[in-house]
């Protein structure tokens, strides 16, 4: 998409706690919406996860700040000081803890904030305290808040007149008709809080009791806490699959291409709780945009875009895997890669941003 003769070129501001290319609704945003208007990237990081990437026509600057209460303090001023010395129409900024503070530093720049996730932590007293802080210094920013699910909004106390919903999306790969002969499984995202070992477990039930299983591979990519890694490592150990899984560690977005090329099962698996059923899964978009039929937990997000022409949903457990592997080894010759992509092309990136975001950041920009 270009800009026609008569449209203002906007000057957008994406900010972000993470390098450019690190979180997917900034990446692809600046990516689509650069097509369009000028776009400059903000990375404010707490450490040196992930590597930079760079897109043409998107200004990317990236500062790192100490970790703890002063590097975050750091980071609300490079915020400021970027926005009090750029020209922008409009500021589209993750959530960022104490961002409140802008309010009467910027008191006349146009910002939008995002929230993607709330907080996560076990302990229930401090996830409500954080989330209702995260819920009341969006609202007194700025009125413009944007969520990938209203449903989470709702959790997190937020009426539905006070947001916008944003949805996530996938880029599409180029996709071949994959064989199925041999299952071939494939897992990219976070190992913190999600449970993946019981995934290792219930793979090893299902070798254990198919003595003419189709499992060929299983490629886990991202990392975790120490616990997290140590804990998946330990069970391929004991189970002896080390010829079938592979814990890859964290690989940048654009070196995933060749693993997802190989696979042809992904796998969607998070945890069925309270809020984790809230909020789209990025994963589950991002393998049928790439031809994968799923092994997905059985969410209430992930129900609305699961079927039996794409996949299996479960329950998360390892006894629940292991029957989703049961149970996709059955239909394997059933899927079609194609097909699959076809019909979730709706979700792609560009079809979102271009008909979702961008109008809305139009629409604020200008009132």
């Amino acid at each position: 998409m270009t800009v026609g003769k008569d449209e203002k070129k906007l000057n957008i501001l994406v900010v972000y706690a993470g390098k450019f290319g690190f979180h997917v609704v900034s990446y692809f945003l600046s990516k689509y919406a650069s097509k369009k208007h000028n776009v400059t990237y903000l990375g404010l990081t707490l450490d040196q996860t992930g590597e930079s990437l760079s897109y043409p026509g998107v200004n990317v600057k990236e500062h790192t700040c100490q970790p703890g209460l002063k590097g975050r303090k750091a980071m609300l001023s490079l915020f400021r000081d970027e926005v009090s010395n750029g020209d922008y129409d409009v500021v589209f900024t993750q959530y960022l803890a104490g961002i409140s503070w802008l309010k009467h530093q910027l008191p006349n720049q146009k910002i939008i904030v995002d929230i993607r996730s709330g907080y996560l932590l076990a302990n229930p007293l401090k996830r409500y305290l954080l989330n209702t802080l995260l819920c009341k210094e969006s609202k007194y920013l700025t009125p413009n808040v944007t969520i990938n699910s209203k449903i989470l909004g709702h959790f997190l106390g937020f009426k539905d007149t006070e947001l916008t919903e944003l949805p996530l999306g996938a880029e599409p790969v180029d996709t071949h008709n994959r064989n199925f002969e041999k299952l071939k499984l494939i897992y990219v995202g976070t190992l913190s809080k999600r449970n993946i070992h019981l995934s290792i477990e219930g793979l090893n039930k299902h070798i254990s009791e198919t003595s003419d299983h189709v499992i060929e591979s299983y490629d886990i990519i991202g990392s975790g806490s120490p616990d997290d890694e140590q804990l998946i490592k330990d069970l391929i150990d004991k189970y002896e699959l080390q010829s079938i899984v592979t814990l890859h560690g964290y690989v940048p977005r654009e070196k995933t291409g060749a693993l997802l090329e190989k696979a042809n099962i992904g796998v969607s698996f998070v945890p069925i709780t309270p809020y984790y059923d809230l909020q789209p899964v990025t994963k589950t978009f991002e393998f049928l945009l790439a031809g994968l039929p799923l092994i997905a937990t059985a969410t209430t997000q992930n129900q609305q875009l699961i079927s039996e022409d794409n996949g299996v949903l479960i329950q998360d457990t390892d006894f629940g895997f292991c029957e989703g592997l049961k149970k996709i080894s059955c239909l394997r010759k059933s899927y079609n890669s194609k097909t699959i992509q076809e019909q979730s092309l709706k979700h792609s990136w560009e079809r979102v941003i271009n008909e979702q975001y961008l109008p809305y950041i139009e629409k604020v920009s200008s009132v």
